[in-house]
């Protein structure tokens, strides 16, 4: 056994010499054949050989060597050394296979991401989108190239664009000058350098700002593909794209189509304060067909805040929307405005519809001191028709407190009359406080009887009064 075991060792080791001999073979097809055996059975031993092969004055061996470099993935300087000088390798293959190898070994080192980087002005579209592949691959660690990545987005060839897309997405964060050239690829006639591009742009940031003017130029495009990724862009600037206003007000006011909408809205509510000038405009967007649409631009008159004001007939009506989620959204962006749209609940609270009605009451209420000059409305709606919009009065007088001090008598009165839902009149009596003084007999009257809530409403009602 051991004679067989030594025989087996002896014809391995003179295997391992032919591979040597043949690595060092004038005849070029046993040179190939040996680098195909060192690469499948992964013979690191032979990499300083292969690093020699790099420099073989055929290409196909020069090829097939960094080849299997790059499978072997044989780290160390030299190695790497040797494959950034292939990137300059006349052979189109040669210089494909070491960049690809590169990638395979991830070297870090800055001067070879250079190397690559360069590479993407290659003559060849194959090397030029391997280039872009592998700059992807470092990620992060390739963010020096970025702009030189961004710059392959305008290839002629689609291969080339779609890896630089994808390389932009995972090397982040996009510079400002590769948020342009992104924008416009939103546009590409590619599926995937499309895909790519608008991914990548939702890793920037308010750094972008640098690229305002050519993002507000974009605006004007004549694909409405590139306007939407414009505007959202702007989205995410924030407050300092606010000289971007009136580009997206003509914007908003020319487009129907609901996709793009969204993208200029969320650009509008983005700037916030600043985008004042937009709110008459954004108002009318109300109406839009498209739920979403409606959704989003109550939420940017709420971003907008108490400056946007001018819109509160509009949020009102969106009070009655079909959509319970815009009905909700109005609501917030009135609550948000404070006092400037008390007016316009005031309208509101006049309309024929009930609905709208009760809840331009409550949102009054909920502003509450600040909501005094709505009382003698308020104390006329005790009278309403419609019972949800009285109880939303007696709430709201209740909210706005002391200073609804000349609702005492017709709440008192109400408190006497009602049949029912007496308790939520004694309460907004208590809020009142000691200027209630008037009702206190007929609080006292309260304290007796079937009505368990009513008694510890009014009970804490007269505590409140003193």
């Amino acid at each position: 056994m051991l004679s067989i075991s030594l025989a087996a060792t002896a014809v391995a080791d003179n295997r391992e010499d032919d591979i040597g001999a043949l690595l060092r073979s004038p005849d070029v097809s046993q040179r190939f054949d040996a680098i195909r055996r060192v690469s499948a059975t992964i013979m690191e031993d032979y990499i300083p050989d292969l690093v020699r092969l790099l420099r073989d004055d055929e290409p196909i061996i020069r090829r097939e060597s960094a080849l299997a470099l790059g499978r072997l993935e044989a780290d160390g300087d030299g190695v790497v050394a040797a494959l950034a000088d292939a990137l300059s390798d006349a052979d189109v293959n040669v210089r494909r296979q070491a960049i690809l190898a590169i990638g395979k070994i991830d070297s870090d080192k800055h001067d070879v991401i250079l190397k690559i980087a360069a590479r993407l002005n290659d003559e060849n579209a194959r090397v030029r989108a391997s280039a872009a592949y592998v700059l992807g691959l470092y990620a992060d660690r390739a963010s020096a190239a970025i702009d030189q990545v961004a710059a392959a987005l305008d290839d002629d060839d689609d291969d080339v664009r779609r890896e630089a897309a994808l390389a932009i997405r995972r090397i982040g964060p996009v510079s400002a000058s590769a948020v342009v050239q992104l924008v416009r690829s939103s546009g590409d006639r590619n599926h995937y350098v499309r895909t790519y591009s608008a991914d990548a742009l939702m890793m920037t940031d308010s750094d972008a700002v640098a690229a305002l003017d050519d993002l507000i130029a974009l605006l004007e495009s004549e694909d409405d593909r590139v306007r939407f990724q414009s505007a959202n862009v702007l989205a995410r600037i924030g407050p300092e794209a606010d000289a971007a206003v009136p580009a997206l007000i003509r914007l908003l006011q020319a487009s129907s189509d609901a996709t793009e909408l969204t993208g200029v809205i969320a650009a509008l509510g983005g700037i916030g304060p600043g985008a004042e000038s937009a709110s008459e405009a954004l108002s009318q967007v109300l109406n839009h067909d498209s739920t979403d649409v409606r959704k989003r631009a109550a939420h940017a008159l709420l971003d907008i805040g108490p400056a946007a004001s001018i819109a509160g007939d509009q949020l009102v009506a969106g009070l009655n929307d079909d959509s319970e989620i815009v009905r909700s959204a109005c609501a917030r962006a009135l609550r948000g405005m404070g006092p400037g749209v008390l007016n316009a609940l005031g309208r509101g609270a006049r309309v024929d519809d009930a609905e709208i009605r009760a809840a331009s009451v409550s949102i009054i209420g909920e502003l509450g001191d600040a909501a005094s000059p709505a009382v003698p409305q308020l104390i006329e709606l005790l009278s309403d028709p419609a019972k949800a919009v009285c109880d939303e009065a007696v709430s709201a007088l209740g909210r706005i407190g002391p200073r609804a001090l000349e609702a005492v008598p017709a709440l008192t009165r109400l408190l006497e009359e009602r049949v029912d839902d007496r308790a939520s009149v004694a309460q907004a009596l208590g809020r009142i406080g000691p200027d209630a003084s008037s009702s206190i007999p007929v609080l006292i009257a309260c304290l007796t009887g079937d009505d368990d809530m009513l008694r510890r409403r009014a009970g804490s009602a007269l505590a409140m009064i003193g």
